[in-house]
């Protein structure tokens, strides 16, 4: 019997193997290079990667954060990137890395975060234990350093039908 793929067996093996000795809690693919990657490591690093570099990749840039988990890329901003740890979000520009550019502090918990792929600068995000998605509509002005946020909540509404 013939296997449909030839190469199967050298399909089937990583082609690249990535931070070994560190626990990786989130990554994203970088939408400006195709050929680079975002990851929170090791409850301490977010690190961009640039898998061209050689055989063995090395951080393009790293910054020691508790914020590693949930790595999101903005879809309409190829700098904007966010990512949690307990109760805040951070919202990180690639340009300056070495710290947030704005911290959203919540009053519970973070469990997912996820930029909408839709509308520009709008970030929903759940809580543990709520009943809520809230929406964190950032509006980043780049030029005078500062932001503004505007948070909604969104419940669910079960309409039952006779």
């Amino acid at each position: 019997m013939k296997s449909a793929a030839p190469n199967a067996e050298i399909s089937a093996r990583p082609i690249l193997e990535l931070c070994l000795s560190e626990a990786i809690h989130s990554l994203a693919w970088v939408r400006y290079s195709s050929r680079t990657i975002l990851v929170g490591s090791s409850n301490k690093y977010l690190k961009l990667l640039d898998l061209r570099v050689s055989e063995t990749p090395k951080g393009v840039q790293s910054v020691n954060t508790k914020a590693v988990f949930g790595v999101a890329v903005a879809p309409f901003n190829d700098h904007h990137v966010a990512s949690f740890v307990d109760n805040t979000i951070a919202i990180w520009d690639m340009r300056s890395f070495d710290k947030p550019v704005l911290a959203l502090a919540q009053k519970k918990h973070i469990i997912k975060i996820h930029w909408c792929p839709t509308r520009h600068n709008l970030l929903g995000s759940l809580q543990r234990d709520s009943s809520a998605i809230h929406l964190h509509d950032v509006q980043q002005s780049m030029d005078e350093g500062e932001a503004t946020v505007l948070e909604r909540s969104v419940r669910h509404i079960h309409i039952q039908s006779n």
